[in-house]
């Protein structure tokens, strides 16, 4: 199953992968033999670290700092 996963994807190599609902980590693991990055993300983590759904609806908020900051750790990671 895993084969399948790395050859439907077309790795070359030079890609960042994210691995949403990764769970354990097993296709992350596997799939990072063939990526240059890989990023799992577990969405039951997220409002552990005060990244909530629609937060900035329900805040009334114009500016959303926890998808902000998301987004600058996912670019200062590449």
């Amino acid at each position: 199953m895993y084969d399948v996963t790395v050859d439907f994807a077309g790795l070359t190599g030079d890609e960042l992968v994210y691995d949403l609902y990764t769970g354990t980590c097993t296709i992350a693991n596997y799939v990072a033999g063939s990526a240059l990055q890989v990023i799992g993300v577990e969405l039951y983590l997220l409002p552990k670290v005060g990244i909530s759904p629609n937060w900035a609806e329900r805040t009334v908020a114009h500016f959303n700092w926890s998808v902000m900051l998301s987004w600058v750790i996912s670019v200062g990671v590449c």
